[in-house]
């Protein structure tokens, strides 16, 4: 078992430690470690967290007490499994600015194919940053925003890069009591899948 500390600032205005920033932290130790060139990725959200967390690699699956995220990644042959749980005793004391109206403005929703289109040739965000931010207009403006909704499950079937050039897209393909599925594309091909949840306000 191997143990990486993942240090975060509040992302905006949020109290939390927000899901994109996970994803960006553990891909960042996993390409460190070796691990990229992967053909499957998939993240999953089970708690939010106010700390900064540490996660534990495997080579088998296992559920930590207390754990909050999880993950694995499929290599060739291999799986690398992550259990990350809260480290209570480490606050976060630092925040950054983010305005996701500059990715929300280039973004079009059709109510009719229930998808969402985000093209916007001078882009400089992160894929999972709109990835997360077309989800949640989507769910806000389409679906139902009386309810406050957060990502909990995202797969990828192939590293996303830090900053797509493609027009991107997402179409719903599901929606089951609180949870809504979309697949994500990047021009016409699909490279994943978000899964969002809600929770009364």
């Amino acid at each position: 078992m191997k143990e990486i500390n993942l240090e975060f600032s509040y992302k905006g205005d949020r109290d939390y430690v927000h899901g994109t920033d996970i994803y960006k932290q553990i891909i960042k130790n996993l390409n460190t470690l070796g691990y990229n060139n992967w053909h499957y990725f998939e993240l999953n959200i089970k708690k939010i967290s106010r700390h900064n967390l540490t996660c534990f690699l495997t080579d088998n699956k296992q559920k930590l007490e207390g754990e909050v995220v999880n993950f694995v990644l499929k290599k060739d042959q291999d799986q690398l499994f992550g259990s990350i749980i809260e480290n209570t005793s480490s606050l976060i004391s630092t925040r950054y600015s983010f305005d996701e109206s500059n990715i929300t403005k280039h973004c079009h929703i059709d109510h009719e194919k229930e998808s969402i289109i985000y093209n916007n040739p001078d882009n400089n965000f992160t894929t999972i940053d709109i990835v997360i931010s077309m989800s949640k207009l989507f769910l806000e403006n389409a679906v139902d925003n009386s309810v406050k909704w957060f990502f909990r499950t995202i797969t990828f079937l192939r590293p996303i890069e830090i900053i797509e050039s493609e027009q991107m897209s997402m179409q719903k393909i599901l929606q089951k009591r609180s949870i809504v599925g979309f697949d994500v594309f990047v021009g016409n091909k699909l490279i994943g899948h978000a899964f969002g949840a809600s929770i009364s306000k």
